[in-house]
């Protein structure tokens, strides 16, 4: 259990930023597959 507890640790999530008025282009970007990360909305 120590090992999964310690490899949970080195996880990095990967993030995109992009403006509340890119919404739909992301949401076909997701749709079509191609994003590489999660996505985050900012206002």
């Amino acid at each position: 259990m120590r090992e999964v507890v310690a490899a949970a640790r080195k996880i990095v999530p990967v993030t995109e930023t992009h403006r509340l008025d890119e919404a739909n282009e992301m949401l076909r970007s997701l749709k079509d597959g191609e994003l590489s990360a999660r996505a985050v909305l900012v206002p």
